[in-house]
């Protein structure tokens, strides 16, 4: 799954300004212009994809199965977890949490250790991947080798069993559930439960072979952008997707690719960037 990280608003911006400095100060090939453009694809709560343009400093939006300039997203966004931003204070973000009572048993311990990890990930604090990673890590086991896990959105307990994760309408109790000591016992071989040990490694197997290891909710939606690539990015003339540099033929459509060429400024005969509007030298403004 693709490692995704929440920006604030103002992490945004900075990602842009670092982009638009980059880009004004190089004379980029198209696939650093497409990879350095790539980074700065976002998705907000609705699920919406959106694009940046950060040299004209415009913003689009994929809407009615195009891509139309937009005014800027508000609030936070998803984002690929490689932009190389400052991070936010989150006390700075949200009003204080009110005190809450401390967790009095093993579900009510689990569940506020998930809801932390989702709060982190929102706040930006952990990437999607290093949340999930962790969340993975909270399961409770029942006596009879039954692996639980609250969801890390609705709130729900789920059950995993013939396969797969079932909601349940209660938490376990403490006296369902496998406790430290009683673990500790069992894989030391001290247990004097007759018949649970054997009973208990031969479900936690089956439960784990069989995907109790993944979680009842993912932490984010797959990151599943449009197909057809921002009007910013370089791309086929023919399909407009993403072409290979140097390529003489599109890997989507298979038409011939046109080569790549220096651009030179019409009036005074200077070497241009792809990005560039007007000459760096005599200020004509370039086609």
């Amino acid at each position: 799954m693709t490692d995704l990280c929440t920006y604030q608003s103002d992490q945004v911006a900075t990602a842009l300004g670092i982009a638009r400095a980059y880009l004004e100060s190089t004379d980029a090939r198209p696939s650093e212009l497409a990879s350095a453009l790539a980074r700065l694809l976002f998705r907000d709560r609705q699920g919406k994809y959106w694009a940046a343009d950060p040299l004209a400093q415009r913003w689009y939006q994929w809407q009615e199965g195009a891509w139309q300039v937009a005014p800027a997203p508000k609030g936070a966004l998803e984002g690929l977890a490689v932009l190389d931003v400052p991070g936010v204070d989150p006390a700075e973000m949200s009003p204080e949490e009110e005190e809450t009572e401390t967790p009095t048993t093993a579900a009510e311990a689990a569940a506020e250790l998930t809801e932390r990890l989702v709060t982190a990930y929102h706040a930006g604090r952990l990437s999607s991947e290093g949340a999930s990673e962790f969340l993975g890590r909270i399961a409770l086991i029942d006596r009879q080798g039954r692996i639980w896990r609250r969801g890390a959105h609705s709130g729900e307990w789920y059950i995993f069993e013939d396969g797969g994760w079932a909601s349940q309408p209660e938490p376990p109790t403490d006296e369902a559930l496998w406790g430290r000591s009683d673990l500790a016992a069992w894989a030391n071989g001290e247990s004097t439960d007759d018949g649970v040990d054997e009973q208990l490694a031969a479900a936690l197997g089956s439960a784990l072979w069989s995907g109790a290891d993944t979680l009842p909710e993912p932490l984010t939606d797959p990151w599943e952008p449009p197909e057809a690539i921002p009007p910013i990015w370089p791309g086929c003339p023919h399909c407009g997707r993403e072409a290979v540099p140097g390529g003489r033929f599109c890997p989507w459509c298979g038409q011939s690719l046109p080569r790549e060429e220096k651009r030179h400024c019409p009036r005074c005969g200077s070497p241009a960037k792809a990005t560039d509007r007007f000459c760096g030298k005599c200020g004509a403004p370039l086609l």
